[in-house]
């Protein structure tokens, strides 16, 4: 049997991704092409590797015998690999591949990102925009040095290390004409009676106090999806929230320009709702100095965040002084 690490890394993406045509995205070639690949995989092993349905492909005994010894060398290589790339970093360009959460990509990570490209002018940096629980797997499979995003599901994982950032206090967004905005408190059980926007997945500590919400009589009369819309982007989200009456909890920071303007409001706050993300990578493996650079950078864009979130919230509480009516300024 002669299998090559090329052929390795497509079985184990198959078994990942559960089927041939998001595998075949991830690895970067058609479907056929390796629909193809996996049956010349097959013809040497002489068994079939994969049950294929309507739902997908489900590897056979013998697939999950040869995918676990694959991912022992891939490991093995990889980490080869590593260490080269980590010995020429000091002498030439080098490459940073991380991954980010949705919220993390659209407010710390482009700023950190601008700082980093000054002063890295020979790095290739690569990024990855997806769900928490993607990116675990990408660098489980060591496809990315690190990552960003939602950390309060990973930090009882025994082969992460996971270096907290600070707390984004979110609030409930929506245009200043919305229904809401007349109201003196809106708390989670009116914002659920209008279509709400999300960016991601919410996780369990951010869902749990929402499914409990959503038994709220009224909530419950109202029969309305949750979320009625996923949205990756935070611009279109920005978007929808000033053409319609949908409601999205987001960051101060990220619609400074838009409370400045008047175009969109605070409608209302849960303190529950915090966006808590962290820098994720695995126990044992070393960042490049490169990589350390980059991840120096987003723990410092996060601080200037911070208080940029708590100066927008004193704002909030603190209206702006009103000229007294029948007192001309003076000159």
């Amino acid at each position: 049997m002669t299998l090559d690490l090329r052929q390795f890394r497509q079985l184990v993406a198959v078994a990942d991704h559960g089927g041939f045509g998001r595998a075949a995205i991830v690895l970067g070639m058609t479907q056929p092409a390796l629909s193809r690949s996996v049956q010349i995989m097959e013809a040497e092993v002489g068994a079939s590797l994969f049950e294929r349905s309507k739902a997908g492909a489900t590897p056979t005994d013998e697939a999950r015998l040869l995918i676990q010894r694959a991912r022992e060398l891939l490991a093995t290589a990889d980490e080869l690999n590593r260490e080269l790339s980590l010995r020429r970093q000091t002498h030439g360009a080098s490459q940073v591949t991380f991954g980010a959460g949705a919220y993390p990509a659209e407010t710390v990570i482009p700023n950190a990102l601008a700082r980093f490209l000054q002063s890295h002018p020979r790095v290739r940096t690569r990024s990855l925009v997806r769900d928490w629980d993607e990116l675990l797997v990408r660098l489980r499979a060591r496809e990315i040095d690190f990552f960003v995003a939602e950390t309060s599901t990973l930090e009882v994982e025994h082969d992460l290390h996971v270096d907290a950032l600070g707390g984004h206090p979110m609030y409930f967004i929506g245009h200043p004409g919305h229904p809401l905005a007349r109201r003196a408190k809106v708390g989670v059980e009116q914002v659920l009676l209008y279509p709400c926007l999300a960016q991601t997945r919410m996780p369990p500590r951010v869902l749990k106090p929402l499914l409990g919400a959503l038994e709220d009589p009224a909530v419950r009369d109202a029969g309305r999806p949750f979320p009625a819309l996923e949205f990756a982007s935070l611009h279109a989200t920005k978007m929808i929230l000033r053409g319609s009456d949908a409601i999205a909890g987001l960051p101060l920071s990220c619609i400074a320009e838009e409370l400045a303007g008047r175009s969109l409001v605070v409608l209302g706050r849960e303190p529950w709702l915090t966006l808590r993300y962290g820098i994720v990578r695995l126990k044992g493996r070393t960042l490049g100095p490169a990589a350390q650079s980059l991840c120096e950078a987003i723990r410092g864009e996060d601080a200037l965040l911070q208080r940029t979130n708590l100066r927008l919230a004193d704002e909030l509480r603190t209206p702006p002084a009103r000229t007294r009516p029948g007192r001309a300024s003076a000159h």
